[in-house]
């Protein structure tokens, strides 16, 4: 198995499941890691050094649908890599067809997912490496090079995909009258409900300061300093009914497991709801948290788990 971009030692649910499978002496587990205190360094045999993303050029996209150039401000230290060259020399190592990896760096795969995306109502064909280096980021559609890039979709002659004599200010290229395709799904409980032995529902996510297991935040001293360890939260009229007070030690047991954190009470959650963040390796929430998906997306039920409560 090769694994990059994720640390999942950490960040699955039911996750120590997942790590007595990773540690099994029958798996072959190569890392392309740049942190040697993600969790999942404890399993690699094999460690690959990506270069970093401040010693690398590259595109990203956001939310708002702009793409942007990020320049490489230094050199890579040691042996460390791109990630695109570390996976073009795998798939020549491993036969790959040289004509289907016939890149020379990354600006020549950007270069085909804009060929790639000009068919679609995505078009951003127009939206250059040269481009990128003089500009703040580009929204597509861009179709072309002299096209500035699409403010707000959906539009008549805002979106290029709208013509401005088009008859609908909206149009969702669904079905042929131009509305969106909506399917309705009948509702579906939890996985795991709460019950009378675990009357609480228990969810998981992030704080401001964090990103996912802090592999990068936690390295940075205001960061850590501002969230500098794992927490429960509980709603104060549930802390009340418990006798628990701000700081007292609560104790959280699901049906895979018990953990121990101080309590932050507040009303910030509802009533029957307590939080827990996931960044922490020391009190790895996702211990406790169940691993049931959804049957389409196959998106695990991170936020829903039953779980009891009680002061230590």
């Amino acid at each position: 198995m090769l694994m990059l971009c994720t640390n999942p030692a950490h960040s699955l649910p039911n996750v120590a499941k997942h790590k007595k499978a990773l540690a099994r002496k029958d798996t072959f587990i190569c890392l392309i890691e740049a942190f040697a205190d993600a969790e999942t360094m404890k399993y690699a045999d094999v460690v690959l050094p990506p270069a970093f993303w401040c010693e690398r050029e590259g595109v990203y996209g956001c939310s708002e649908r702009r793409y942007a150039l990020v320049g490489k401000a230094i050199e890579p230290p040691g042996e460390c890599r791109e990630e695109i060259h570390i996976l073009m020399d795998l798939a020549r190592r491993i036969g790959v067809d040289p004509k289907l990896i016939d890149y020379k760096n990354s600006e020549d795969i950007w270069n085909e997912w804009r060929r790639v995306s000009q068919p679609t109502s995505y078009n951003f064909h127009g939206i250059t490496r040269k481009r990128l280096r003089k500009e703040s980021g580009i929204k597509w559609p861009c179709p072309s090079e002299d096209h500035p890039g699409t403010n707000i979709r959906y539009v008549r002659g805002k979106d290029p995909n709208i013509p401005s004599d088009h008859p609908r200010k909206y149009h969702f290229y669904g079905k042929p009258d131009g509305r969106a395709m909506i399917w309705m799904r009948p509702y579906k409980g939890a996985a795991e409900e709460p019950d009378a032995d675990y009357p609480f529902v228990l969810t998981t996510g992030r704080v401001i300061d964090h990103w996912h297991t802090g592999t990068m935040t936690m390295k940075v001293p205001e960061l850590r300093k501002s969230f500098p360890s794992a927490y429960v939260e509980i709603n104060d009229k549930d802390a009340k009914a418990l006798k628990i007070r701000n700081g007292d030690t609560i104790r959280l047991k699901t049906r895979r497991g018990t953990m121990d954190f101080p309590a932050r009470v507040s009303d910030v959650c509802n009533p029957g709801l307590v939080f827990v963040p996931f960044h922490y390796a020391d009190k790895m929430i996702n211990d406790l948290t169940l691993d049931a998906v959804d049957p389409g997306s196959k998106q695990p039920e991170y936020k829903i788990c039953a779980v009891h409560i009680h002061k230590v």
